[in-house]
């Protein structure tokens, strides 16, 4: 397709409407909201990858509108997977100042 004078590439994927594809992410969704899974995971069942931003808040948004989830929810299994990392980050950046004042 060309528009402008510009080659416009269609991809498959365009013609899923976002309604359809919500509706076939929901058992998935479910799994996630009940901390089953983590986002990462979440994404793979969903045939993202990891790295896609975009799919994933829409999906999480059009899900607690429909079963009216608090905002402020979060994922167990994400938080205890972010906590090690954050525990890590935290010990070098203070064996750093130490360093530093020594």
């Amino acid at each position: 397709m060309q528009i402008h004078g510009k080659i416009i590439k269609k991809y498959k994927d365009c013609s899923i409407k976002k309604l359809e594809r919500f509706n076939k992410a929901l058992p998935i969704l479910h799994r996630y909201f009940n901390d089953d899974i983590g986002r990462a995971e979440c994404l793979t069942l969903m045939g993202y990858s990891t790295n896609n931003h975009t799919t994933m808040p829409y999906m999480i948004r059009e899900y607690r509108k429909q079963f009216k989830v608090a905002k402020d929810y979060r994922n167990t299994v994400d938080i205890q997977a972010a906590q090690p990392q954050r525990r890590e980050t935290y010990n070098i950046n203070r064996q750093a100042k130490t360093l530093d004042s020594i």
